[in-house]
């Protein structure tokens, strides 16, 4: 999936829940951004992150969690 077929509303999930978790102001968040490695989230930062996604019905496997899981990932689970 290209950055470009992303909803705009479920980025807007996706930002709204990584400002609530680390402070990272939701105009300064881009679809490529990694959680760990760009917006520098922390294991307590990103398990918050999960659970608040699991409240939005979006259930992240373990196997799917890496360095490299992107901001538009994410927003692309919560189109589907």
């Amino acid at each position: 999936m290209s950055f470009s077929e992303i909803d705009e509303n479920a980025l807007q999930i996706v930002y709204d829940l990584v400002f609530q978790v680390n402070g990272m102001l939701p105009h300064c968040i881009r679809p490529q951004y990694s959680l760990i490695t760009d917006l520098g989230m922390d294991s307590v930062e990103l398990v918050d992150f999960l659970v608040r996604l699991e409240e939005c019905g979006i259930v992240i496997k373990d196997s799917q969690i890496s360095a490299e899981l992107t901001v538009g990932e994410i927003a692309g689970m919560l189109k589907n």
